[in-house]
């Protein structure tokens, strides 16, 4: 996070697009990035160097570098992240529930204890209520599962109708877009106190 940072990816932008920046320009560009992680920064200028035509807004820059410090790197569409949980769906179902090793009901998830009346009854071993869901199949990228667990889960996606795959995808893809749009505006906000120092 420094001007120096954000001069030396100036530069590489500038040698790869054989272009030459006016000084105002120049400021504009390291103001409006000097916040970003160098690094992230550099694999940003990087990353858009092989895939733009174009030499790159600080908006791109910013959206790029942000999404480069998410885990995953950039998520999928909407509809291609939709598609991909509707494949595990179909191919893999619904994920059982996990429960820890237990010496005191040996894994029978049951105990046989005496109640106050002396009659002995059958309850429920204490390691059932620390059973925990099993993970989710793996997902291309962490927001997938993030976006499934706001929605539900993905147990019930499984077992929902068709009616109710339906509704779940309108949630789905407007929950996903939400999350997606939240990074981009944290990668274009610079809050008032970097924009002052930035300044000086």
């Amino acid at each position: 996070m420094s001007k120096n940072g954000a001069l030396k990816m100036l530069a590489t932008l500038t040698a790869a697009y054989m272009k030459d920046l006016p000084d105002p320009t120049i400021r504009l560009y390291v103001n409006g990035l000097a916040d970003l992680d160098d690094d992230a920064l550099a694999g940003a200028a990087e990353e858009m160097i092989v895939k733009s035509k174009f030499f790159p807004t600080i908006a791109d820059l910013r959206e790029c570098a942000v999404f480069r410090t998410v885990p995953g790197g950039r998520p999928p569409s909407a509809d291609v992240a939709w598609h991909e949980v509707m494949t595990k769906v179909a191919t893999v179902g619904a994920v059982d529930r996990v429960f820890p090793d237990c010496m005191r009901c040996d894994n029978s998830r049951w105990l046989l204890k005496v109640d106050k009346e002396g009659i002995e009854r059958v309850y429920p071993c204490s390691c059932s209520e620390k059973s925990v869901h099993s993970p989710r199949p793996p997902f291309s990228h962490s927001m997938i599962g993030t976006t499934l667990d706001v929605i539900g889960g993905y147990n019930r996606l499984c077992h929902a109708s068709e009616r109710e795959r339906d509704t779940t995808k309108k949630a789905f893809l407007k929950t996903y877009n939400e999350l997606t749009l939240s990074i981009i505006a944290k990668s274009i906000h610079l809050d008032s106190t970097t924009r002052k120092e930035l300044s000086e």
